[in-house]
């Protein structure tokens, strides 16, 4: 049987989303979980490394490079076309190094698919305000020993902090997408005109036109209907090389 941490409805779209883009050769899928992603991806036309720390399901005809995304990642310089990452940043502490790191083993031009659970979603928001603690993260992390979970929600990134992460470590976001809209998001529709007021109130605050400018992207995007009703952020990202 298949382990699937996240729903297949995520997978069906990670795949999709490699295909449109044609983007073949040399894959990672890290974490790579129970395997689902890299089948699906190999079966698609792609050589594809696993890696993971505590890789699931069954192993006995996977090749799996142990790996803790937290460190410098055993690859060379300009190793792979693409790399999966798929909700695994949420549950490491050095994000900016992985990001990095990424960026590293990319080649030229080469893509990085990302995933992590969209806390900026208008139901998330709303469980943040009545509770302090966004959709994803519902308590505190277990803190007795014995009793903690090995791979916790430690640093939900919202897509503005993830859109300056991957801008300082030398990557851009071309497209966002979602796996699914979560019926409970989208009744919080009639809040949208609220959002939208008090998002642009507060990005138009800038004074430097560049980044004034840039900020009515990030408008742009935090009000989509990806943003504010998905339940999973999808980013596809390149590596920016100035020439």
């Amino acid at each position: 049987m298949d382990v699937i941490y996240s729903d297949k409805g995520l997978i069906d779209k990670i795949v999709a989303l490699a295909n449109s883009m044609d983007a073949h050769g040399r894959w990672l899928d890290m974490p790579s979980g129970g395997g689902v992603l890299a089948r699906r991806l190999t079966t698609s036309g792609r050589e594809v490394i696993e890696a993971d720390r505590d890789p699931a399901g069954d192993l006995a005809d996977r090749k799996i490079l142990r790996l803790d995304m937290n460190k410098n990642l055993p690859f060379a310089n300009h190793s792979f076309d693409g790399v999966a990452c798929i909700e695994g940043i949420e549950h490491i502490e050095n994000s900016f190094l992985l990001l990095r790191e990424i960026r590293r083993i990319l080649k030229p031009g080469g893509t990085l698919i990302l995933s992590t659970p969209n806390v900026l979603k208008l139901g998330s928001r709303m469980h943040f305000l009545l509770t302090g603690f966004p959709h994803y993260l519902i308590r505190p992390n277990r803190e007795a020993q014995g009793e903690r979970d090995p791979f916790p929600h430690i640093h939900m990134l919202p897509y503005h902090e993830l859109r300056y992460a991957l801008h300082t470590q030398g990557m851009r976001i071309r497209a966002i997408a979602t796996n699914r809209l979560r019926f409970n998001d989208v009744l919080m529709l009639p809040l949208w005109p609220v959002a939208a007021f008090f998002t642009w109130r507060r990005l138009r605050r800038e004074q430097k036109p560049d980044q004034l400018r840039r900020n009515r992207n990030v408008l742009r995007d935090v009000l989509s209907w990806k943003m504010l009703f998905g339940n999973i952020l999808i980013m596809v990202i390149e590596r920016v090389d100035e020439s």
